[in-house]
């Protein structure tokens, strides 16, 4: 796309740099770069850059994402172990209490 403007960029551009990306093995980045450029043609509309934005156009273009869950720890010893690793920290102030906020979070 390089020096394109904005309002001269349509959906076939966009969904090649994309392809590249996905070719790759980053299919992931392909999802999250799609999104920024969603989101900077949304600002250029807002701001007059642009008049369209062709990022919707593209829905299920793309591979699905694939999303990956984590069991959850519901044995009470495995938990207490993890608390007390983080309380054991001693690393930076920063990343004790983001670990400690992260269990609140939980």
């Amino acid at each position: 796309m390089g020096d394109a403007h904005l309002a001269n960029i349509e959906a076939p551009e966009i969904l090649t740099v994309l392809r590249r990306i996905e070719s790759r093995g980053a299919n992931d980045l392909a999802h999250t770069v799609k999104r920024i450029i969603g989101q900077v043609f949304r600002c250029a509309i807002t701001t007059g850059g642009a008049t369209r934005n062709p990022v919707p156009d593209l829905q299920g273009a793309l591979k699905p994402a694939i999303v990956e869950h984590h069991a959850t720890i519901t044995d009470l010893t495995k938990i207490g172990k993890i608390l007390r690793a983080f309380y054991g920290y001693t690393g930076g102030l920063v990343t004790q209490c983001a670990l400690k906020l992260s269990f609140l979070m939980m």
